[in-house]
């Protein structure tokens, strides 16, 4: 994962699109992990281990995301991101809290400074 998104920030190769779109394909795929690992009804330590693996993720899509989503790192209060793939050959993590996923769109923000909506 972080080998996909720093090329996306090198100069041969960058691209913000590519970027966005590592962002949502890992954070639906690591979503999916999550539910499975809460609903499998696991013994502890085996739950214990998909979840350590998860945060170890979770905080490599930080890292990758942290250029596009600036106050995401601050947020959560990761301090270390990194773009090394060595940075998440951990033998141990710790949990973190996650911020929520608002999945609704919300609307355009209007040009106006009072913040009134466009009239139409």
């Amino acid at each position: 994962m972080v080998g996909r998104f720093a090329s996306c920030y090198e100069l041969e190769s960058f691209s913000l699109t590519r970027a966005a779109d590592l962002i949502v394909q890992h954070t639906a795929r690591l979503r999916g992990i999550a539910a499975r690992a809460l609903a499998s009804g696991g013994d502890t330590e085996t739950l214990r281990a998909v979840l350590g693996d998860l945060y170890v993720q979770l905080r490599a899509l930080i890292s990758g995301a942290s250029p596009i989503l600036v106050d995401l790192a601050e947020s959560v209060g990761t301090t270390n991101i990194s773009m090394s793939a060595d940075a998440y050959e951990l033998t141990h993590t710790t949990a973190f809290a996650v911020p929520g996923l608002d999945l609704r769109v919300s609307p355009a923000r209007s040009a106006d400074p009072s913040g009134s909506p466009p009239q139409v």
